[in-house]
């Protein structure tokens, strides 16, 4: 192999390439999906910049000099446009671009190495997400691992998969594994291979050994408070260390293994300007997989389903008089939302087999005391025969949650530890890993699911984990402390268990289906606005027989495709490397199709009862905070639009199936102007009776001037600032108010509700049924001006309902 660069040229190359497959899959920075396929795209660029450089001189007047590098630029740009997956897609693209376009040989032979470690990666990451027996032996093996390196040094070491750099650890055997698929080492140099990968795993261990220490003493000195802080700051967290003392090995496998004769080594080479043909039906197969993303409907009518909920709760809602983050009361919103969604809800304290014939799905939530064996029998036999269980508990449960529940879930292999799961950043921001499952369709971020702070749980096979802390621990529960719900010191101890905590599970009994979750907030009044998607999924999936698993049809789909590709590696060792790059990319796409198109069309919630549905705009660029009981957050607004009677829900689109199913549209200082499309719907709704609220003021104004022209209304230059006024009996308070100016058209259906001397600062303007409240304030809704954890303001909470009232016609 006279061609190949020597190991030093070729290893920081190396070491781009598998820093790019960890920033693509999350696993070295946490950034956050997006960002980090940014910067993955980026890396590539880079990547297939440095192959061009140094292939530059050599190619003066080329396809490659000329074509090449907007082709390939084109390639990694799918890294962030879609997802992580087709981001693979496309950098196996590019890297065969740079074969076809005339890279010399020795960088040809590099390129497909990188190329087989992406297929060997992506077929891991696929089955790690899809296959319950492959997320099981990743858990063994890194439990076996982290055993031998706490003999080893002599401290325990429970860290799970992902805080351990386990993953970063198989990332760089799969390149290993690549290197020596691609050698054509001769008979007598199996002995050398064999010592070669002996001293490589050597050379992985102590890397692996000296990260763990480290990131062992760092939270033994730091304590996790200081942790937490300089982790939510550095989103580099300290796997970039894991990924550093790993590097000798790789220098090591760039040194001995490629001192064998790759087996690309005498491709042939093809007519000057054809290799790269075949990119464009490549990258039009990439386009069909992408546009798969298509909705169908999976989700059956509902309204011939029955829910029972053990009625051992607290079902208060948010009522007038009672004020500050407590007064949301716990779960009283509940039975209202499933209702909305056509389910009949029944509550009862009693639970009989005879009672459970008429049940699709049965709801238990933080049991007190013990079922009694008549009672836990009748529950078994309803789920053994096709019933669906709903089990929620809480953190750090003793005689009551933890006993009852694990004394009811023997069979299925779930139980709650005693323990609260507490995750490194605030409201589990990057902390999770949401695993693929019906109940986690369209939910694509932490607040989506509104997990807090509960119990972990500990699983066994065949339950299959949905929800994982992955960047978290387990605080071990203190029996002594009843004072304050037997919680630990909320500290990491070296006896307690860091990351791959269990948050959410899936068990089976007979032929029904039960569904674990270990925290209760996702259900509670003031998280139902921000998980309803989630919320909704879990009861399709108990409910519909299954039919939001249609995608697991198509489990060994993939495999089938992997398998195939593994066969076009054979003709590769007869010079056929086009054929084996080509299976790779129609696996790869294929492997995307059968979920693309199996996503559950969202059955919005229909409120026909006491309480009608108000959406939060969140698709405008909305000027508010989403964690909760922030200054700038709408927790304060949320628990108003309830005590109204109203349902509310956080929007993160706006069309006509969300509109025709609510009463209210709420929009805080939008910065993203308004389709003509948008303003007829909204137009359309206010006609039907909807009613809109807008709070906005002067400084940012453009986007809502782009909606609000159409009915006459506009700011005036005049900042007023903090304002006070005195409305009925009660006193008013606004942070930044700006007047409004009324066109003359519009005046004698414009009311004015509230005014500082002349300048208007709160309307209504009828429109057919419906009409629209403007507040020239766009803080006049957040939390610091209407109601807080800790204060609050009632001459706005009571406002609030006026205004309502008013536009009502009450």
């Amino acid at each position: 192999m006279n061609n190949l660069k020597t190991p030093a040229s070729s290893f920081w190359r190396t070491a781009l390439f598998l820093a790019l497959i960890n920033i693509n899959s999350g696993r070295l920075l946490y950034f956050g999906d997006p960002a980090n396929r940014i910067i993955s795209c980026f890396l590539a660029i880079i990547l297939a910049a440095v192959f061009y450089e140094e292939n530059r001189q050599e190619k003066k007047k080329t396809g490659f000099l000329y074509f090449g590098p907007a082709l390939v630029s084109f390639a990694c740009l799918l890294l962030f446009l879609i997802s992580k997956e087709t981001g693979l897609i496309g950098l196996v693209i590019a890297l065969w671009c740079l074969t076809g376009l005339g890279v010399k040989e020795a960088d040809r032979e590099q390129i497909y190495v990188f190329v087989t470690t992406i297929g060997l990666a992506a077929l891991f990451d696929y089955g790690y997400q899809h296959n319950i027996r492959l997320w099981y032996g990743v858990k063994k093996a890194n439990h076996f691992l982290m055993k031998f390196i706490g003999v080893l040094v002599g401290r325990p070491m429970l860290f799970g998969p992902h805080p351990s750099g386990f993953f970063i650890v198989i990332s760089f055997l799969f390149y290993f594994l690549a290197a020596l698929v691609c050698s054509r080492a001769k008979k007598k140099q199996i002995i050398n291979i064999i010592t070669y990968s002996l001293i490589f795993f050597f050379l992985i261990l102590a890397g692996q050994a000296g990260y763990l220490f480290l990131q062992q003493i760092l939270f033994s000195r730091l304590r996790i408070n200081v942790y937490q802080t300089l982790f939510y700051l550095t989103p580099f967290g300290t796997h970039w260390v894991a990924f550093l003392l790993l590097l000798p090995s790789l220098y090591f496998i760039n040194k001995k293994i490629y001192s064998f004769e790759l087996r690309v080594a005498g491709i042939k080479k093809s007519k000057r300007g054809l290799k790269w043909l075949p990119a464009i039906p490549l990258l039009l197969l990439l386009a069909a997989a992408c546009w798969g993303r298509r909705q169908v409907i999976l989700l059956p009518d509902a309204h011939d389903k029955t829910i029972l909920i053990y009625d051992n709760l607290d079902w208060t809602a948010p009522m007038f008089g009672y004020y500050g983050e407590k007064s949301g009361g716990m779960f009283g919103n509940l039975p209202p939302f499933l209702s909305s969604l056509g389910y009949k809800v029944c509550l009862n304290t009693i639970i009989t087999e005879e009672k459970l014939r008429s049940v699709d799905c049965l709801v238990l939530i933080n049991l007190a005391q013990n079922f009694d064996e008549p009672t836990k029998r009748a529950i078994h036999r309803y789920v053994d025969a096709g019933g669906s269980l709903l089990i929620m508990g809480d953190h750090t449960g003793s005689s009551f949650i933890r006993e009852p529940f694990n004394d009811l879930l023997g069979p299925v292999n779930i139980s709650f530890r005693f323990d609260s799961a507490r995750s490194f950043a605030p409201s589990w921001q990057n902390c999770m890993e949401i695993r693929a499952h019906p109940v986690t369709e369209r939910i694509s971020a932490e607040n989506d699911i509104q997990i807090c702070t509960g119990a972990s749980l500990a699983v066994k096979y065949p339950a299959a984990p949905i929800l994982i802390g992955k960047r978290a621990f387990s605080d071990a529960g203190n029996k002594t402390n009843s004072q304050n719900c037997f919680l630990g010191d909320l500290c990491y101890q070296q006896s307690e268990q860091m990351g791959d905590i269990v948050l959410a599970a899936e068990g089976k009994l007979g032929l029904g289906k039960v569904l674990v979750l270990g925290d209760t907030s996702c259900v509670q009044n003031g998280a139902l606005p921000f998980s309803s998607q989630f919320i909704q999924n879990i009861f399709h999936w108990l409910t519909q027989g299954g039919t939001l698993c249609l995608k697991k049809q198509y489990n060994y789909l993939p495999f089938f495709l992997w398998f195939l590709f593994l066969l076009s590696l054979i003709p590769v060792w007869f010079n056929s490397y086009f054929f084996a790059v080509l299976w790779l990319i129609l696996s790869l796409c294929l492997v995307q199709l059968p979920g693309r198109l199996l996503l559950p069309l969202e059955h919005p919630p229909c409120y026909e009862g006491r309480q009608s549905a108000a959406y939060i705009d969140n698709s405008h660029g909305q000027f508010f905070n989403m964690p909760g009981w922030r200054k700038n957050s709408i927790d304060g607004l949320l628990h108003n639009l309830m005590r109204n009677n109203y349902a509310p829900f956080i929007a993160k689109r706006m069309d006509t199936a969300l509109l025709d199913r609510s009463k209210m549209w709420v929009f805080i200082n939008p910065t993203k102007t308004f389709s003509p499309e948008e303003k007829n719907n909204l137009h359309c709704f206010m006609q039907n009776g909807g009613l809109i609220l807008w709070a906005a003021g002067r400084s940012i104004r453009e986007a809502s001037l782009s909606f609000l022209t159409d009915f006459g209304l506009t700011f005036a230059n005049l900042p007023l600032g903090p304002v006070k006024g005195k409305f009925k009996d009660y006193e008013l308070q606004f942070k930044d108010a700006w007047p409004i100016n009324i066109a003359g058209r519009v005046k004698e259906k414009t009311t004015v509700l509230f005014q500082k001397g002349e300048y208007p600062l709160v309307i209504f303007q009828r429109c057919a049924k419906g009409g629209i409240i403007l507040i020239s304030d766009a803080r006049f809704l957040l939390n610091e001006n209407i109601e807080h954890i800790d204060f609050f303001h009632e001459g706005n909470i009571l406002f609030f309902r006026d205004l309502i009232e008013t536009a009502r016609g009450k």
